[in-house]
């Protein structure tokens, strides 16, 4: 896997880790914690890996802690680093050497009480938008497209958005989400008209209102992204997948 399979919670607050272990707990992510800035200073297994830091650890550190964390994260390129912080803190700029170490580094701020839909979504965009860098093949793939590298689109089935190569993700309806769920749970194979009306709920086999249901779903995506949906007709048939892959595993 392209991405980063650990999420590293750098926190002194174990509800707060507990929480997104759960709320992680079905992803394709593993979850550790990590208490002190000790401890994560002195991990060399932490290579490639999400951190989710807490800024509250910031408090009252001296600056030799700012220049030993800011070492420690630029010898580590391969990293996503999300730092969350209670709204007052944002004011304090300047003023605590660590926390604008953590402010310059980050790849996005979080402001607390950090919902789990938020992270989800917060981490999923990062790590899009950092594809290259994150690859561990890195400059190397360059010019090069590797065979899954055709699912550029990612559906997240816990959040219920749908995230675009390039731009914001964006959330699905429920039957919108069932959709993409099946169009990528059947892959390669196309999903039936006649799938669709189950699928959908409707009670009549009204072809025609299954085709209107996915025209408005290709709409919404164009509008959202500027980019054309990531399905295509199968003339006769239904619709097949065509550069759409899921955050986790489906079952359909």
């Amino acid at each position: 896997m392209e991405y980063p399979q650990h999420l590293c919670v750098v926190s002194n607050n174990e509800l707060f880790h507990e929480q997104v272990s759960r709320s992680f707990a079905s992803s394709f992510m593993s979850v550790r914690r990590v208490q002190d800035w000790e401890v994560l200073l002195a991990s060399p297994d932490l290579q490639q890996v999400c951190l989710l830091i807490d800024s509250d650890l910031a408090a009252g550190e001296s600056a030799s802690y700012a220049r030993s964390v800011w070492e420690w994260l630029a010898t580590r390129p391969m990293q996503i680093l999300i730092v969350s912080r209670p709204l007052h803190v944002a004011v304090q700029a300047g003023r605590n050497p660590l926390y604008d170490v953590l402010v310059k580094r980050a790849d996005i701020l979080l402001d607390k009480p950090v919902e789990m839909d938020q992270l989800s979504f917060a981490l999923h965009s990062v790590m899009r938008k950092n594809r290259g860098r994150l690859s561990p093949s890195g400059a190397a793939e360059s010019g090069r497209k590797a065979v899954d590298d055709r699912k550029l689109w990612q559906f997240d089935p816990v959040a219920m958005v749908l995230i675009p190569p390039e731009g914001e993700s964006f959330p699905l309806s429920a039957s919108e989400a069932r959709l993409i769920a099946m169009l990528i749970t059947k892959d390669p194979e196309p999903v039936r008209r006649e799938d669709l009306i189950e699928l959908f709920g409707i009670s009549s086999p009204n072809i025609r209102r299954i085709d209107t249901t996915v025209y408005r779903l290709r709409h919404k995506i164009e509008q959202n992204t500027g980019y054309q949906s990531p399905f295509s007709t199968v003339h006769g048939v239904g619709y097949r997948n065509e550069s759409l892959s899921a955050t986790v595993p489906l079952s359909f």
